[in-house]
């Protein structure tokens, strides 16, 4: 009987994997949480900014525009966050290629840019980069320098507005525009 005991105690049993397991998860995960919750104003701007262009690339309808506020307003065309979501849709359903995948990315040539924060309020100045194809050599479509203002609200940080200029190329339109 005290074989059989000892050889037990020997091998670790579930419990203790389990409890192991459970251990090196919540270090990971607390240790991550508490990463992003000390980051930068800097760092979480172009985490979100990085985010955005992430989700446009997915082209996954949950993930449409998830950093931009409800009362968003874009000052050079005066869209709004509605009509954006129509335009970068009207994208995703009528500009594919061949094999019927989206082909069109986003590039930030410089992350965030410059960005400057004051209390709740920043602005985050940087170029964009629109391309149609997917390809690392392809040229941009067309090339912005956009000037966005991002609010905090409840701790995390939203696109509240932005204008920008075309520095090259053109925006692409639908065919009734």
């Amino acid at each position: 009987m005290t074989r059989s005991v000892r050889q037990a105690s020997a091998r670790p049993g579930w419990k203790h994997l389990l409890t192991t397991l459970c251990a090196v998860g919540l270090v990971y995960f607390g240790g991550r949480a508490l990463y992003f919750a000390l980051a930068s104003d800097t760092t979480k701007i172009g985490r979100l900014l990085a985010d955005e262009a992430a989700a446009f690339q997915g082209a996954n309808i949950l993930h449409l525009l998830p950093g931009f506020a409800t009362d968003y307003r874009d000052d050079t065309t005066g869209a709004d966050v509605r009509s954006l979501r129509a335009a970068v849709l009207w994208l995703w359903q009528n500009r594919r290629n061949a094999q019927g995948e989206f082909g069109w990315r986003v590039a930030l040539p410089e992350g965030a840019g410059l960005v400057e924060v004051d209390g709740d309020a920043a602005t985050a100045k940087f170029p964009l980069q629109l391309f149609d194809r997917v390809e690392a050599d392809a040229e941009p479509r067309c090339e912005l320098q956009v000037e966005a203002r991002l609010a905090r609200r409840s701790g995390d940080w939203w696109l509240v507005g932005s204008q920008h200029v075309t520095t090259a190329g053109r925006l692409p339109r639908s065919e009734g525009r």
